[in-house]
């Protein structure tokens, strides 16, 4: 029998974390953030020096308290990548299991940015292992990463293999067979999968019609906003997501085209971009330059305002949420930068659908239209898979049991509709706290 144990990211979008036990052995598969709960509490997206207490008591971070009695038996610790819902509790709860940290490279690299900055002392090795690699835990447990596609690199899916079948864990992917960083989803490996007991799935867009669409498409979405607006008298401000490392790439190609200086500012993109070029993803700082601290960042940004050389700008900031202490809001309320009629705002990110995100975007859109900048929003595609994903993920591995993951209510009912009319019955809506056995 396998145990699975929902310790978060169950009938909600964040916090995830996920217990899988066989016997006397168990593996924990990521270890987030709740992102709207933690930006309401520390009003930012990025790691503070907080205590692991405070944010569970704040939703913030999985309540670990029902599975301390497997403590002593989990074998591995598997963030999937690099997104802080995945891996941002790590800093705060990994160091009550004695047990290694297997991840990519990206991954494995980014936590060391975050150990490096604060004081966080976690006990816990950390293993990097490649996109496809599998390695032996025990003689009853195998974990076997599958490379995947996502809105960040190095995204795996993970097989938790044991002698009376597997439990793949899918959380988060879509499949992009033209990606503009990294590799093509491996399909191969996921045919291969035999015995597929239990599917673990990113159940975000069950709801959402048709195929999510590749990156190649956001870059040329860029690239028409960018390239085809009519600014050369004007500073061209880019946000998104500082995790997601192939926009940055095609955000610098367009920046390059144009012949502007390119400047990011703000800690989670330099964290970010550190962590890509120390495992070799990409190279940046040869082609940007990077401004991390909020000291330094008020700094700069006081400098180039007073350049006559304004139109030759491209910032690419951080604040795509509106969280307030991030440098676009900073720009906007605390007046870090004098905004010039029009100036480009690009908003290449979707907003994340929850009641804190929705108010604090609203509210610094209409603070940025006081300034009459020219707006663009939505230049973006997601990194979640939709609902033809989704069915041939579920006819590619034939699952015995399914349970969605890292949806609501509503989207976990989807994703139960599509299963049932694709032939799969043996699905599980389980929440924070529940256990479901597998036979």
């Amino acid at each position: 029998m396998i145990e699975v144990f929902a310790v978060g990211g169950f009938l909600e979008i964040g916090r995830n974390m996920t217990l899988i036990k066989y016997k006397d052995e168990a593996v924990i598969i990521d270890m987030g953030l709740h992102m709207d709960r933690y930006i309401e509490y520390t009003e930012d997206e990025d790691i503070e020096d907080l205590t692991a207490d405070e944010l569970m008591q704040a939703g913030a971070i999985p309540n670990i308290k029902d599975i301390m009695k497997y403590k002593d038996i989990v074998k591995a610790i598997i963030p999937t990548h690099v997104h802080l819902d995945h891996v941002g509790a790590i800093p705060f709860l990994a160091n009550n299991f004695k047990a290694p940290i297997l991840c990519t490279g990206f991954a494995g690299a980014f936590l060391n940015e975050i150990l490096s900055e604060h004081d966080f002392k976690l006990n816990n090795k950390i293993i990097t292992l490649n996109n496809n690699a599998t390695y032996k835990i025990s003689k009853n447990i195998t974990v076997e990463f599958i490379n995947m596609t996502h809105s960040t690199p190095d995204t795996v899916m993970v097989a938790v293999k044991t002698p009376e079948g597997s439990v793949l864990y899918c959380n988060d992917f879509k499949f992009d067979k033209s990606p503009t960083l990294g590799e093509k989803p491996n399909f191969e490996k996921l045919k291969k999968l035999k015995k597929v007991k239990l599917l673990i799935v990113d159940s975000l867009y069950a709801d959402r019609e048709g195929k999510t669409p590749s990156e190649s498409v956001a870059r040329e979405l860029l690239k028409d906003v960018v390239l085809g607006v009519n600014a050369d008298k004007n500073t061209i401000i880019i946000t998104t997501f500082s995790s997601h490392i192939a926009r940055l790439k095609s955000i610098i190609e367009s920046g390059k085209k144009l012949n502007r200086k390119i400047i990011f500012l703000g800690r989670s993109l330099s964290k970010y971009t550190q962590a890509a070029e120390s495992c070799g993803l990409v190279r940046f700082s040869d082609q940007v330059e990077i401004v991390k601290w909020g000291s330094k960042v008020k700094k700069k940004l006081s400098q180039l305002q007073k350049e006559k050389s304004r139109n030759k700008l491209m910032l690419v900031v951080t604040g795509h949420q509106a969280e307030p202490k991030a440098v676009l809001s900073k720009m906007a309320y605390n007046g870090f930068f004098d905004f010039k009629k029009g100036d480009v705002v690009v908003f290449s990110c979707k907003v994340i659908p929850n009641e804190i995100n929705e108010r604090n975007r609203k509210r610094l859109e209409r603070q940025l239209e006081k300034y009459n900048l020219r707006i663009f929003k939505d230049v973006h595609v997601s990194g979640h898979a939709s609902k033809e994903d989704l069915r041939d993920l579920i006819t590619l591995v034939k699952p015995e049991h399914i349970v969605p993951a890292h949806a609501d209510v509503p989207k976990s009912e989807a994703m139960k509709k599509l299963c049932i009319e694709t032939g799969f019955k043996n699905i599980h809506l389980i929440k924070e706290g529940q256990k479901l056995e597998i036979k």
